[in-house]
């Protein structure tokens, strides 16, 4: 086997077993929300910032499309609704673990606020495996369309607009 061929296969089993990870996006984000976020207003020093805890907080969504691309394949495909459930189960446990008293230092110090987003990540986990299948055949309708598509608008730009710029190209190489 050719040298590059162990680097595919050792790339290629690097990026499977990542996606087995275990994606701990919202533990993450609650993580950061609490190192960040607390104290920015020195009237309120144990309440978050409520714009800078969404911003820590939606920044899961993102990863979470990054660690289970399948998934959300599937979820913008309105094909996913185990996604939403999970979403619906954190609102719901965050809502009540957090402190009566109001007090996001305390409920970061405490952890229980950060056990329901453990079980959030646990939940997405879950909702990646139920939805893997639904976000592969996504994935292929959104690769087919992309492909008629680029078919349909490469044909007549390929004479007309790629050659003579490939031209220009190779001419303006050639003069260095």
């Amino acid at each position: 086997m050719k040298p590059y061929c162990y680097a595919f296969v050792t790339a290629a089993v690097v990026c499977a077993m990542a996606g087995l990870a275990f994606a701990g996006c919202a533990t993450t984000a609650y993580s950061q929300a609490c190192g960040e976020c607390l104290g920015l207003d020195a009237m309120h020093p144990d309440k978050m910032d409520d714009s800078c805890y969404n911003d820590r907080i939606s920044g899961a969504s993102s990863c979470y499309s990054a660690a289970y691309p399948l998934m959300a394949a599937a979820y913008g495909n309105n094909n996913c609704s185990e996604v939403d459930a999970c979403k619906a189960a954190l609102t719901s446990c965050v809502d009540a673990s957090k402190s009566a008293s109001g007090n996001d230092r305390a409920d970061c110090s405490a952890g229980t606020v950060n056990q329901c987003f453990v079980q959030g990540d646990a939940c997405m986990a879950q909702a990646n495996t139920a939805c893997q299948a639904r976000g592969q055949a996504a994935k292929d309708d959104i690769f087919a369309f992309l492909y008629a598509e680029a078919a349909g608008l490469c044909d007549p730009l390929f004479g007309l607009v790629l050659v003579p710029l490939f031209a220009l190209g190779i001419a303006y190489a050639s003069r260095r």
